[in-house]
């Protein structure tokens, strides 16, 4: 029996991109549609010491793959920090809180799976419990909030550092 396969491809540059809850540009590399539900695929270009505000996710678990670069994840409680490096990969599943931060001096990638795949963009807030102040302008969704006068500004930073990433 022939299975009708998706595209299994994603050429590097030519993803969707999306605007997460934080304000952070994303490619998606695989959709919740594509895998018919399974799991869905999301690579984040981060600049120098961004961070994440602590959140939950209760619909889904997250494996963060660092792709390039050198990021701390939090989990649950702030003495508990996974200090990961390119070719690390972190497993958090629903239910446990984490923070994330680019603890490079330069900009990090990696490539958030989710399970089950996430329905929509990752713009959603569906299932989803932020537990820092979201007003911290160190953070994800405060420095979206600070920097929302310089949206293109900040796109451009992303793409370039996504086609930088490409040439490699």
């Amino acid at each position: 029996m022939n299975t009708p396969l998706p595209n299994a491809h994603q050429p590097c540059g030519e993803a969707a991109e999306y605007v997460t809850p934080w304000g952070e540009l994303v490619a998606g590399k695989v959709s919740a549609a594509q895998t018919a539900g399974a799991f869905s695929a999301w690579e984040l270009v981060a600049l120098p010491g961004w961070e994440r505000d602590l959140y939950v996710h209760h619909a889904v678990d997250e494996c963060f793959y660092v792709a390039d670069g050198h990021f701390d994840i939090r989990l649950d409680d702030p003495d508990r920090i996974v200090r990961a490096s390119s070719g690390d990969l972190v497993y958090v599943p629903r239910g446990v809180a984490r923070s994330l931060r680019n603890s490079a001096n330069r900009a990090g990638r990696l490539l958030i799976v989710q399970t089950p795949g996430r329905l929509g963009s990752p713009r959603s807030r569906s299932g989803i419990e932020f537990c820092g102040d979201p007003e911290n302008t160190t953070s994800g969704r405060g420095t979206a909030q600070k920097l929302a006068g310089e949206s293109s500004r900040t796109d451009i930073i992303h793409h370039q550092e996504r086609e930088k990433a490409c040439e490699q």
